[in-house]
């Protein structure tokens, strides 16, 4: 619901507008911030490093350049999931794998 002009924020209209849009269209819009927001979420170290590429089937898909950050993300993978599910406010992945 639309209040005054001015009053309020205008991220609460964006939020409305995208669930008019439907579930599927909400959850594709949190994926995408998400992987977007990458950097945020691990820090510049890490991103520099290793990108998100994508999310299916609750898995977080990453590209790491060797062997030795894929083995630092797996160290890592319950933090990895809790930061981006707390980023992205919910349950949205809950392991993440490699891509090539």
């Amino acid at each position: 619901m639309r209040t005054t002009l001015g009053t309020a924020a205008a991220d609460d209209d964006v939020r409305a507008a995208i669930r008019r849009l439907g579930a599927q269209f909400e959850r594709d819009y949190i994926v995408h911030t998400t992987l977007n927001h990458w950097n945020n979420i691990m820090g510049d170290m890490v991103a520099r490093r290793v990108r998100a590429v994508y999310v299916k089937d609750g898995k977080l898909f990453l590209y790491a350049p060797d062997a030795v950050w894929k083995n630092e993300m797996r160290m890592s993978s319950p933090e990895i999931v809790r930061r981006v599910n707390n980023y992205a406010g919910g349950r949205m992945i809950k392991e993440i794998a490699f891509t090539r």
